[in-house]
């Protein structure tokens, strides 16, 4: 389903940082370049989904064994969504000399079928090993009707897109 062009060195990064992807997420995605922190993993793995780089996206996540991922399903979520950006609302931690950190996040997407956008938000935490970021699990984040949109508008979640 997605309509995302592929991505070059020079096109801006899907993940909202004012820089273009060959600076930005391709390296850390492609493994030449650690995640300097929690929230650049975040970022990274925002535009992992993006790019459909499944092996990115499971090798940067620390799964308990008895909890397999699913390749399978992870593609099939990262490829038939049209993804529309990412918003970071708030990180505690998770820099350079931090072993562990989170990150609260919205991801804006079409899902397959879908004509409306969809938010998912969630407060992730993340924790670093040898120098490499990894994610670890999330709890996931209800947006209240008096809140701001995640949708990155300034406006009340009830005057958007909960309208």
């Amino acid at each position: 389903m997605s309509s995302q062009k592929p991505l070059t060195s020079n096109t801006p990064c899907p993940c909202g940082q004012d820089r273009d992807y060959g600076n930005c997420c391709q390296p850390i995605i492609g493994g030449s370049k650690a995640a300097p922190s929690a929230e650049a993993l975040m970022r990274s793995r925002y535009t992992a989904h993006v790019v459909v780089d499944v092996e990115y996206l499971m090798s940067s996540w620390k799964v308990d064994p008895r909890q397999p991922l699913s390749k399978p399903e992870i593609e099939s979520w990262a490829r038939g969504s049209q993804w529309l950006g990412l918003t970071i609302h708030r990180c505690e931690k998770g820099l350079e000399k931090d072993k562990e950190g989170w990150v609260e996040f919205s991801a804006r997407f079409i899902a397959k079928g879908e004509d409306t956008p969809s938010f998912h938000r969630e407060h992730s935490r993340f924790i670093q090993e040898n120098g490499d970021w990894f994610y670890i699990d999330a709890e996931p984040v209800k947006t209240g009707r008096n809140e701001t949109c995640p949708c990155g508008s300034g406006k009340k979640f009830k005057r958007c897109c909960d309208a």
